[in-house]
């Protein structure tokens, strides 16, 4: 029965969590519901092609950041058992208990069996009110998660094989594996898929794309507690490493980034559109401040005669 209620309070808050930048009514056009799943379903499906094609239009500065992310990790592979061994001795002391809900057995898993319900709710109630955002609030996490899980999967672990700390599914042998070992590629089973941290990579990707695209306020600083307590709570059930943990959540960050700069150019190209067939549009309406990001507060861009303006507005 705890466990039920607890699941159930998790929903409820992961629900709300998820409302909170789908609240601002959408000033679009209404558009059949068959229009609107063909239209977001195709931005899918394009999102997903633009990130992993996206190696291919990489500049130097691009390469710099893939390398000194490595290397961020490889700073911290030779402490990566000393962490370890402080994480067991401190959630030995019962030092982790605020971890408990994101770790292993926890009632937020961030599985798809606990995520797509909610997210389907969403975009149901998105398709009814004929609200763009709101869709794509859904289906752009849901595209981070996906664009960042399948070449991790289907080609990193496959490629790489490194022994996780504790191969708890199926060893009873309490002792920390040797961090140095790496297989290419790899030949083990689960045990051996270590890097890179796929958990974190997962919350990390969505809480950047909504970050990114969306104006939260405050409510952000929760979204990012959820992403970076998943890693640690990894960390602590010696499911990763540490260094896995810092390529994992860089490598989700990028790809909700990506994800989200390519819906707030098509959110751009919606409401220039709008505004040319609207009756009554002025040029100089045309050149308003207009917010990136749903709201009067946020990052927004004012493309006038003197310029392109670029600045981030707080009302207090």
């Amino acid at each position: 029965m705890q466990a039920s209620l607890r699941r159930g309070l998790a929903a409820a808050g992961l629900t709300l969590v998820a409302a909170l930048p789908m609240l601002a009514p959408s000033a679009l056009p209404a558009q059949s519901v068959v229009q609107n799943i063909g239209n977001d379903f195709r931005n899918v499906g394009r999102d997903l092609i633009g990130v992993w094609r996206s190696p291919l239009d990489a500049r130097g500065r691009d390469w710099l950041a893939f390398a000194g992310t490595l290397a961020a990790g490889a700073v911290v592979v030779p402490i990566d058992d000393n962490i370890d061994r402080w994480a067991v001795r401190n959630d030995s002391a019962g030092r982790f208990g605020f971890l408990e809900e994101v770790r292993d057995g926890g009632s937020i898993d961030l599985s798809g069996k606990q995520v797509v319900p909610i997210a389907a709710g969403f975009y149901v109630l998105g398709l009814v009110k004929s609200d763009a955002s709101m869709r794509e609030a859904v289906l752009g996490c849901l595209t981070a998660w996906q664009a960042n899980s399948l070449p991790r999967k289907y080609i990193a672990y496959k490629l790489i094989g490194r022994q996780r700390p504790y191969d708890h599914k199926s060893d009873p042998d309490i002792t920390a594996k040797d961090q140095y070992q790496f297989e290419v590629p790899r030949r083990g089973d689960w045990g051996s898929r270590s890097f890179p941290g796929g958990h974190v990579a997962n919350a990390v990707a969505c809480a950047s794309f909504w970050s990114n695209r969306f104006s939260w306020g405050p409510a952000e600083a929760g979204l990012w507690a959820l992403a970076l307590g998943t890693g640690v709570g990894r960390i602590v059930d010696r499911g990763h490493w540490t260094s896995d943990q810092i390529v994992g959540g860089v490598y989700g960050y990028a790809v909700g980034k990506v994800i989200a700069q390519r819906s707030r150019k098509r959110m751009e190209a919606r409401r220039a559109e709008a505004a040319r067939t609207s009756t009554g549009t002025t040029p100089a309406a045309l050149s308003a401040p207009a917010p990136i990001l749903n709201g009067a507060d946020g990052l927004y861009f004012d493309a006038g005669a003197r310029g392109v303006t670029l600045g981030w507005r707080r009302t207090f």
